[in-house]
Formats: structure tokens, C-alpha cells, sequence
């Protein structure tokens, strides 16, 4: 269930409490590119059609007790409008279903060109398979 909208007091349509609570916390996603390229160069990859997933385990003792996430899109998926709405894909797909990524771990959601001309039920298809298929038993291999 999405937050009400309402006006703030600048006239500017905003979400309310309750919307502002389900958003993605700061502390789950990885902005460091040290972090990102720690991901890359010692996780555990699998590829899908659409998204390719890397995880490692997480390297930083105040992030082993939670999940870090870094979402990522390349220009070959196409324009800036449609890489954002890929992106923004991915953080829903990532913020609505948590429970798929085991904690302890930092993991790369990478869309591929081809993601482009997908939907959001798709896309969420794909990841699934792709977390499945990482973490058969609830536990990254």
C-alpha cells in the first residue's frame, strides 16, 4: 500500500508519514565504488535474461547485520529516461520482496539491454528466478 499524498507546505505534492516509511533506508543501498567493486570482484554471479545478480558476503562489521544493494544500468539499455525507470524498477522489485536477499550480504541487481522492453511483472520474474537460483536453501552458496 503506497503513502497518501498530500501537499507540503510549499504546495509541492509529497508523500506522507507512512509512504516516507516504506522507502528504500540509505544504509541498504552501496554508493561507495569500493564497495560496488567488492561485489564484482569477489561475489558469486548469475545471469537472466533480463538482470544479472552478484552477492557477496558484506565486508563491513555495522553491514553484516543487514543488506546492501547497489542497482545498476548500463547506457547500452538505452536512453536516461529509460535507464532511470530501470533503476527504479529494480529498487521496487529489491524494497517490496527484502526477504529474498539473505542478510549479511551485499548484492548488484544489473539490468541488461534487453531489460528495456520489459514490465515490471517480468523483471520481477526474472529476479526471482535469479535469487532462487542464488540462494537455493535461504543462504547465498
Amino acid at each position: 500500500m503506497r503513502g497518501q499524498q498530500g501537499l507540503d507546505r510549499a504546495g509541492h505534492v509529497g508523500l506522507s508519514r507512512q509512504g516516507a516509511a516504506e522507502s528504500l533506508p540509505r544504509a541498504e543501498i552501496l554508493r561507495r565504488k569500493a564497495d560496488v567493486e567488492g561485489v564484482f570482484r569477489s561475489g558469486r554471479r548469475v545471469r537472466g535474461s533480463a538482470v544479472w545478480l552478484r552477492c557477496a558476503s558484506s565486508r563491513e562489521p555495522r553491514a553484516a547485520a543487514g543488506r546492501r544493494v547497489a542497482f545498476l544500468v548500463s547506457r547500452q539499455a538505452g536512453k536516461a529516461v529509460v535507464r532511470n525507470q530501470l533503476k527504479r524498477r529494480l529498487r521496487e522489485i529489491y524494497r517490496r520482496n527484502k526477504h529474498w536477499f539473505p542478510v549479511g550480504h551485499d548484492y548488484a541487481l544489473q539490468a541488461t539491454p534487453g531489460a528495456a522492453g520489459l514490465g515490471f511483472a517480468e523483471l520481477l520474474e526474472c529476479t526471482r528466478q535469479l535469487t532462487r537460483r542464488l540462494c537455493p536453501d535461504g543462504r547465498p552458496a
